[in-house]
């Protein structure tokens, strides 16, 4: 028995180097597989960052600041609309007159002029440009006027009459 003993010995001390080597190996693969990850992960964390700038880049191009004369403050708007008429909502400078030239969206050809209204002190210079004698179900641009002095803008001023429903059908929305 004692011949075996040492042959056993060394199989065993062989098995104990093998197992700790394979677990070096295991660690190792394991370390490994953790830088990738967090390389991975950086990657993937600039990526998006480069990503979203270029997003923001995109947007910002696409996004236009309106640009108004000093004499608009803020607006217009378009407030109510019913069947023929529309109420247009702005604030200019105190003191300043507006109006509104407008024409249906499919006739350029014929422009309606507004009432000129003054922009008061006591509502802090706010217009409501009342606009009546439209066609129902109609799209209709429009410019705003300021002391006789057209107002350049970058925004689509236009809007829509409501269509009559009780001729057609169900109402609106």
């Amino acid at each position: 028995m004692t011949t075996n003993f040492p042959l056993k010995y060394s199989l065993l001390s062989l098995n104990a180097k093998i197992f700790k080597w394979y677990k070096y190996l295991i660690r190792s693969i394991f370390l490994i597989f953790l830088i990738l990850s967090a390389v991975a992960l950086t990657n993937l964390t600039i990526l998006q960052a480069q990503v979203k700038t270029v997003a923001q880049v995109n947007i910002a191009a696409q996004v236009k600041t309106p640009q108004v004369s000093s004499a608009l403050i803020a607006g217009p708007m378009v407030g109510a609309s019913f069947h023929y008429e529309v109420l247009i909502w702005l604030q200019a400078q105190v003191g300043s007159k507006v109006h509104l030239r407008y024409w249906q969206d499919a006739e350029n050809w014929q422009v309606f002029e507004s009432e000129t209204y003054e922009a008061e002190a006591q509502n802090y210079g706010i217009v409501h440009v009342h606009l009546s004698g439209l066609k129902e179900n109609q799209s209709y641009r429009y410019q705003v006027w300021i002391n006789g002095e057209l107002i350049h803008t970058d925004l689509a001023l236009k809007f829509q009459t409501q269509k009559i429903w009780y001729r057609y059908g169900q109402p609106n929305d």
